[in-house]
């Protein structure tokens, strides 16, 4: 009973559903926040009940071949035991299901999916088909644990595939301190979304077949483009600067800001093809209804959207955004392990500090705090967190 129930159970950590339940109240009573966790944990628990219930039986195979003509390869590895409802195929089917779990388990272990290898853990665990299609064919009964699991796989697999919005461009990059990679993209028709949303992308150019989310980091009032901001931290991310680095730099500036072609179908742009599965929203804040708000990474472009130059002048300044009624101040907090993970947004800051000196209504509305965590054990200062409090 376990191994069926942690079977259809490794199943329900799903995007759509996920995104869905953190509206409702199930968000306070559920580990909403920890599905892949769970998911984990889960899969663990089924691998390990799965040993267990294999251990026994192989004892059983034992002792069917004392009271048979049979030896214990021939129980365990043919039909001649006539064991289960489907051809006498449940020894088959059982070791069958073995294997799958064990080639799942070990392509999804951190070394293999963190060191190069991520399609080696995307196609393994594209096995969970043939899994439950043994599932079904090894145990009697098993198809009534999954039916409705099933059915709600099946929903949040049409519900992405709906809301896929297609293929679109990248129309600019530029490479940023820090390592730190700005990608402007162009909106799909009909594409929408809010502060803190994020967007699942793939660039076929990198990796034909990952999707990565990231937030997007510009503001929905920003024409027909979006960007994303996007740091160098992993294989993936590594490889989109480095294919940057090598196709798309001007050699001059050392910058890739290269306008890339937008035709669909050319060959010398293919790196700037890009999929998208439309946006996912991120925790609700209710902003204006506060005297004094907390902003954090990239609700802070809501702030700055509605920022007013005047033709004649050029002068430019802030008015407060409609709505903004009660909205008093701004604490500004952003916290990074090293130093270096400010540089890439230091423009933004000091053109923000500059606006706030110029603009008496502005004056101490926003107040940044910025942290560093990282602990040099060559410092000699007791204080390890550096809070530039402006």
């Amino acid at each position: 009973m376990i191994v069926n129930f942690t079977s259809v159970v490794v199943l329900l950590p799903l995007r759509n559903w996920v995104t869905f339940l953190r509206t409702t109240i199930f968000y306070r009573i559920s580990p909403l926040d920890h599905t892949v966790s769970l998911h984990k944990m889960v899969g663990m628990t089924l691998f390990v009940f799965s040993l267990l219930h294999s251990g026994g039986q192989i004892g059983n195979a034992v002792h069917i071949s004392d009271t048979s003509n049979l030896t214990i390869p021939e129980v365990v590895f043919t039909r001649q035991a006539d064991i289960g409802w489907v051809f006498g195929l449940a020894p088959v089917t059982g070791v069958a299901l073995v294997a799958i779990l064990l080639i799942m388990v070990v392509a999804a272990r951190p070394c293999v999916r963190r060191r190069g290898h991520f399609q080696v853990f995307y196609w393994t665990h594209k096995l969970y088909f043939l899994y439950f299609l043994v599932c079904i064919i090894h145990a009697k009964h098993f198809w009534k644990w999954m039916v409705l699991p099933a059915a709600i796989f099946c929903v949040d697999k049409m519900v992405t595939y709906i809301r896929r919005s297609g293929g679109t461009k990248i129309t600019s990059v530029c490479l940023l301190p820090s390592e730190v990679t700005q990608l402007n993209i162009l909106k799909p028709p009909g594409f929408t979304y809010r502060p803190g949303d994020y967007v699942h992308i793939k660039i076929p150019a990198i990796a034909k077949y990952e999707y990565h989310p990231f937030t997007i980091s510009s503001a929905p009032e920003k024409g027909d483009h979006f960007s994303v901001h996007i740091r160098s931290a992993g294989n993936w991310t590594n490889s989109l600067r480095e294919y940057l680095l090598t196709h798309f730099t001007d050699p001059a500036t050392n910058r890739a800001v290269k306008q890339l072609s937008r035709g669909r179908h050319s060959s010398m742009w293919q790196g700037a093809r890009t999929s998208m599965v439309s946006y996912f929203p991120h925790t609700k804040t209710r902003w204006r209804r506060l005297d004094v708000h907390l902003m954090t990474g990239i609700i802070f472009h809501r702030f700055k959207a509605g920022e007013v130059t005047c033709p004649n002048c050029n002068f430019s300044w802030c008015p407060a955004p409609r709505g903004l009624v009660n909205l008093r101040k701004v604490d500004f907090v952003w916290i990074n392990r090293d130093q270096t993970n400010f540089e890439w947004f230091t423009a933004l800051l000091s053109k923000i500090e500059r606006e706030m000196a110029k603009e008496a209504a502005l004056q101490d509305a926003v107040t940044m705090h910025m942290f560093m965590t990282d602990d040099d054990d060559d410092d000699d200062d007791d204080d390890d967190d550096d809070d530039n409090n402006r």
